[in-house]
């Protein structure tokens, strides 16, 4: 009875775990309360440095290296620039708890001031979304890119002068 007692425990403790490793990752954000908007603006919001050089100074690279798959982070963004993210999607093959010890949210709040989003020239609070790819083929070991949605259904991968399409399934479309 002891024993299987415990096989049990360990089933429902792996059952929890591949239950936790996609989806939305809780986090407790320190953003502020603005109004912000969803990939709004004339001219969207923008690191202005290169995406991938920074996070690989500022993240544990050997971290880094034990996720597969695909990390989404809303990122806000506000009028003066200043960065804070404020939801994790986690689309890896890793648990919640590995996405959370990357530090991406200490990182993405140490980092220097954005371009921020502007309509007519005027500074907004906006949203973006970083997607971290860590071990997927055409991204390298490990990528950073911009991915912003339109209202024809598409995402629009932006890495560098590079832009990228591509369609994303209703699943998607609510979750954003």
């Amino acid at each position: 009875m002891k024993s299987s007692l415990i096989v049990v425990v360990f089933a429902l403790n792996a059952i929890v775990a591949s239950a936790q490793s996609q989806g939305v990752i809780n986090y407790a954000s320190n953003c502020p309360d603005f109004d912000y908007c969803y990939n709004c603006g004339d001219d969207k919001a923008v690191f202005l440095g290169r995406l991938k050089n920074y996070f690989e100074q500022a993240l544990n690279m050997r971290d880094v290296d034990r996720i597969e798959g695909v990390v989404l982070v809303e990122i806000a963004v506000d009028s003066t620039g200043k960065p804070c993210a404020r939801k994790f999607i986690n689309r890896s093959s890793n648990s919640a708890g590995e996405i959370k010890t990357l530090g991406l949210d200490h990182a993405i709040a140490q980092m220097p001031v954005w371009e921020p989003a502007a309509i007519s020239g005027k500074p907004i609070n906006s949203h973006v979304i970083l997607a971290f790819y860590s071990h997927i083929t055409g991204h390298g070991i490990f990528d950073v890119n911009y991915l912003r949605n339109d209202a024809d259904k598409q995402w629009h991968v932006i890495n560098g002068n590079r832009e990228s399409v591509i369609t994303y399934n209703e699943e998607d479309a609510a979750a954003n």
